[in-house]
């Protein structure tokens, strides 16, 4: 059993697993560390905070963590205020860095990530913002690049390291399109519009990489959606795109030379990596805010109901299982040994891999 509620995904660092929470009505949130081998809650810190709108399928905990050997990291806000918290793996506060204010109409999701002794945000409310790296040590900025935007945008970034080059730091932007930043001095290595800065969009869906390709995905939740293949360099150019059956929420899997999607309303396709061509496509019963995963060669779908349609890696459509975890859940599942880990709405479930 967790305290409080939240959305946000487990992370593991060998034999803990941690996870934030919280309390709407009172704006209490918590950080928790559950022992991985026995589901036994390790240690819970508080931190005092106040309650404020969201949209219908965000929650006051939201925001994944990010860890290392050291540390565990986590993101809070409310419109006047944006932090983030270094604890270390004995729940003991390190560090607490304060990153402004996050005005947005929907409340706040964004996600850190942790690379190289940086952890680095990717602060969008409405209105400008900036991608930030912080010190993993002493919380001090190391770099900023500021920003333009007018939605909040709650994408988490990702790494990129080409062969030979300095790694680089992937966000996606409805404004900016898909930006390519260094890690080591935050200056732009390269952008691309890719998305319709005309129509009001979001980017939710993290980016992720395909081979040789940056994918990135935006759109507005009852209007048009984009999944856009980049080839990234000095001069990035566009491969291809999707604008049917895209996710706003949910971030693509990829494996292999293809690439999963899993919509809102359940749309699941299968898209060749290098082209983007559609290898089937067909609907799961259910509506999805978790992302998909892939556990060896089954792709596991949750729904916000709490069931989970499992399918086969493969070019034709087969469903393998369909499960019930009993309570309704919009987290993103992982794996932590031979188990799937599940955070539903009040309990962290382990379920054995192979069933």
């Amino acid at each position: 059993p967790l305290p409080g509620l939240g959305h946000s995904s487990p992370v593991a660092w060998g034999d803990k697993i941690f996870l934030t929470s919280g309390e709407a009505k009172t704006g209490q949130r918590y950080v928790v560390c559950v022992t991985a081998n026995d589901g036994k809650i390790a240690w819970k810190q508080d931190f005092d905070g106040k309650n404020y709108g969201t949209h219908k399928r965000n929650s006051i905990a939201t925001s994944t963590p990010a860890v290392d050997a050291e540390r565990v990291y986590t993101t809070w806000a409310t419109p006047e205020a944006c932090v983030v918290i270094a604890l270390d793996h004995a729940g003991k506060k390190v560090w607490q860095a304060e990153l402004g204010a996050y005005p947005s109409q929907h409340g706040f999701g964004m996600s850190p990530i942790v690379h190289e002794g940086l952890v680095i945000v990717h602060q969008q409310p409405d209105g400008a913002g900036a991608v930030i790296a912080l010190e993993a040590t002493t919380g001090q900025v190391k770099w900023k690049l500021p920003r333009k935007g007018k939605n909040a945008t709650y994408s988490t970034p990702c790494i990129y390291a080409a062969q030979g080059k300095t790694a680089e730091v992937i966000v996606t932007n409805w404004q900016h399109g898909i930006s390519a930043i260094d890690v080591k001095t935050g200056k732009l290595s390269w952008e691309l519009s890719v998305f319709d800065t005309a129509k009001q969009e979001r980017a939710i869906a993290s980016p992720v990489l395909a081979g040789d390709l940056v994918l990135g995905t935006c759109g507005f939740i009852t209007g048009q959606k984009h999944l856009v293949a980049v080839q990234p360099g000095e001069k990035p150019k566009e491969v291809w795109r999707l604008e049917k059956a895209v996710p706003q929420m949910a971030t693509p899997v990829v494996k292999g030379d293809r690439i999963f999607l899993c919509t809102e309303q359940g749309m699941a396709t299968l898209l060749k990596t290098t082209t983007g061509e559609v290898v089937w496509q067909e609907r799961l019963a259910g509506s999805f805010s978790a992302s998909p995963i892939c556990v060896g060669k089954q792709y596991i779908c949750t729904a916000e109901d709490g069931k989970v349609t499992v399918l086969a890696t493969a070019d034709k459509f087969e469903q393998l299982a369909r499960n019930d975890l009993g309570e309704a859940t919009q987290s993103t599942p992982i794996v932590v040994g031979k188990n799937l880990i599940f955070r539903t709405e009040h309990q962290l479930l382990a379920l054995p891999a192979k069933k």
